[in-house]
């Protein structure tokens, strides 16, 4: 009966700290710091230079997301811009490869 209290103890309190774990996780990691090194990434695989104005914001609660302020990318090897966002969320659905976005309609 002592190693079934022990383990119950153990499983309760492994739980608390993979939950504390994540909440710290989330709440000092900051993914706006990492605009540059992506923005280089992109550049040296495709030739294209992305801008990312905006805030790059997290979400893991009530589904994993992540949401991009206003994004520009250009032509390949060009200044010219092949495509811009002002915001969206891109969320996961019930499978992780089942990826959502929500464009903003504006007004």
């Amino acid at each position: 009966m002592k190693f079934l209290k022990y383990s119950l103890y153990a499983s309760v309190g492994l739980f608390a700290l993979i939950v504390v774990a994540i909440i710290v996780v989330i709440v000092t990691f900051d993914p706006n710091q990492y605009k540059g090194e992506l923005a280089k990434i992109v550049k040296e695989k495709t030739g294209r230079t992305l801008a990312v104005e905006g805030k790059i914001g997290l979400s893991v609660f009530p589904s994993v997301g992540v949401a991009v302020g206003k994004t520009t990318l250009s032509e390949r090897n060009s200044d010219k811009i092949f495509a811009r966002i002002d915001d969206v969320l891109l969320v996961t659905g019930d499978r992780m490869d089942d990826v959502t976005a929500y464009f903003p309609t504006g007004g």
